[in-house]
């Protein structure tokens, strides 16, 4: 998998979403914002790795309280939208 982060490719966060765990994700992000290299071995700009890292921890949450992959980031959109839209 190219790691290089792409958030406008569904596909890669879905992705992220599958091979991390929650944990190893909150871990990745806390790793980010410190300005530290993070343990998930993802690279790029920094806003783009916070936002990607956050979106696919929603992801990841979702499905371990039981949603299907493609549900999860349905609802991850419809968030996006609404606040968006607020």
């Amino acid at each position: 998998m190219d790691k290089t982060i792409q958030v406008s490719h569904i596909k890669q966060l879905r992705s992220i979403a599958m091979e991390f765990q929650t944990e190893q994700l909150t871990k990745c992000l806390d790793e980010v914002i410190a300005g530290h290299k993070n343990s998930c071995g993802l690279y790029g700009e920094k806003t783009e790795l916070i936002n990607t890292l956050a979106r696919a921890g929603v992801v990841k949450q979702l499905v371990n309280d039981g949603a299907s992959y493609a549900e999860a980031i349905r609802e991850l959109g419809k968030r996006m939208r609404s606040f968006i839209n607020a």
